[in-house]
């Protein structure tokens, strides 16, 4: 018993170790601003944002570029914050179903991946950027989500 909560404390320890770069929005870790919103916002299908199931889940998403490549920033909506994992899981989809045929759109995998940690571990980011160019993420290793 004594090695569970040994366990438990290092686990515990370690999370807010690292919290604050997974709470921290990336404006704020990067004071040189070094992205710029794209000239142009791309969207396979414009109309399903008016649809109702993405502002379900988003209040808006738009692709921008950083310093190490293209990221599509989401900012998500109080009912995803708030939802189950089935609910994320739903997000992700109607944002492919958004974004999917986007030529930024990329590595759909590794962008789950990212999407749920986000939705697990910093949900309470304003925004959550995803990383098409990344081909996978350990989070776990290393407690970012991209």
């Amino acid at each position: 018993m004594k090695k569970f909560y040994v366990f438990t404390f290092i686990f515990v320890m370690s999370f807010f170790m690292f919290s604050s770069d997974l709470f921290a929005d990336n404006e704020t870790q990067n004071p040189k601003n070094d992205f710029k919103e794209l000239e142009y916002s791309t969207m396979s299908d414009p109309s399903l944002i008016g649809s109702g199931s993405y502002k379900k889940y988003f209040e808006n998403s738009y692709w921008f570029e950083r310093e190490a490549g293209i990221s599509l920033s989401i900012k998500p909506s109080s009912y995803l914050i708030n939802g189950t994992i089935l609910d994320a899981h739903k997000a992700f989809d109607v944002l492919k179903d958004v974004h999917g045929n986007d030529p930024e759109w990329d590595n759909t995998e590794s962008m789950k991946k990212q999407f749920l940690c986000h939705y697990s571990l910093a949900k309470l980011k304003e925004r959550w950027n995803l990383e098409p160019w990344k081909t996978s993420t350990n989070w776990i290793k290393y407690p970012q989500c991209n």
